[in-house]
């Protein structure tokens, strides 16, 4: 399955980018003076609001290759979704 094999990689890789993305945002923290202030807390929280949006963007892209993958296991053993004839969305199914 080889399908499989891609997305093992891709889900390491990903996890690889967002470990070194939150190394990188520790450094730079680490490197601002430990002074006070409205500009200093500031430049953190943007710092840590990009770790943020870097996570959000990880949980995305492990939802939408999951959801790559589940299709694929599912085609490959002529499976169709439970909720396929539905009309139904991924995210429409935590509300069922």
């Amino acid at each position: 399955m080889e399908n499989a094999a891609n997305f093992a990689d891709a889900v390491r890789q990903t996890f690889e980018a967002y470990t070194e993305a939150l190394s990188a945002v520790m450094k730079a923290l680490e490197q601002l003076p430990k002074e006070g202030g409205d500009a200093h807390r500031q430049t953190v929280e943007q710092w840590l609001a990009l770790a943020r949006m870097s996570k959000e963007s990880v949980v995305a892209a492990i939802n939408q290759g999951f959801d790559l993958w589940e299709r694929e296991c599912r085609r490959l053993v002529g499976a169709p979704h439970p909720w396929a004839g539905l009309g139904l969305r991924r995210d429409d199914r935590r509300f069922g």
